[in-house]
């Protein structure tokens, strides 16, 4: 008999801007090859006028948690998501976000749409992981610096989301 695996919800976020979607690229490209899916677009149902788009992949990695294999789904927007129907298709079940913010309102506002739309909480139910110059936007959430190379922007999610993760299971 198989182990149940465990799938965690990755999204990469980035309201303002372009830097998601190449950053999912990035981190797509440094995992190995036989375990990931190909990029695919996510729908997130009807286009804002923000022009948001939205890709994701599988990653089947070889990590356990609590004696259960872990199955990654990466995915990533680069514009405003407005609809709760896209906020739904993108945010629904996330257990760790990686927000590209501009202001210390970014991550307020992504907090107050998964509260409102979820009822989740960060570092309740998923990890907030902020990439701003600035600390002060972090608002409290770890903290990364635009410069920081794709692999440790992926981990850092990536292990945060498993903190998030495991205390909830």
């Amino acid at each position: 008999m198989s182990t149940p695996g465990v799938r965690i919800r990755l999204v990469v976020y980035a309201p303002h801007g372009g830097a998601a979607l190449t950053l999912l690229e990035k981190i797509r490209a440094g995992l190995p090859a036989a375990d990931v899916s190909e990029l695919r677009p996510l729908e997130l149902g009807a286009v804002e006028a923000g022009g948001a788009q939205a890709k994701a992949f599988d990653y089947n990695s070889k990590m356990q948690l609590k004696g259960q294999t872990l199955e990654w789904v990466f995915a990533a927007c680069d514009g405003a998501v407005q609809s709760m129907n896209a906020r739904q298709a993108l945010l629904k079940g996330v257990h760790g976000v990686l927000l590209f913010a501009s202001t210390a309102a970014d991550p307020s506002n992504l907090e107050s749409s998964l509260q409102g739309d979820f009822d989740q909480l960060a570092g309740k139910n998923y990890a907030l992981v902020v990439v701003a110059e600035d600390a002060a936007a972090a608002k409290g959430h770890l903290h990364l610096v635009p410069t920081a190379e794709a692999a440790f922007m992926q981990k850092e999610l990536m292990k945060a989301a498993l903190k998030v993760a495991a205390a909830s299971m």
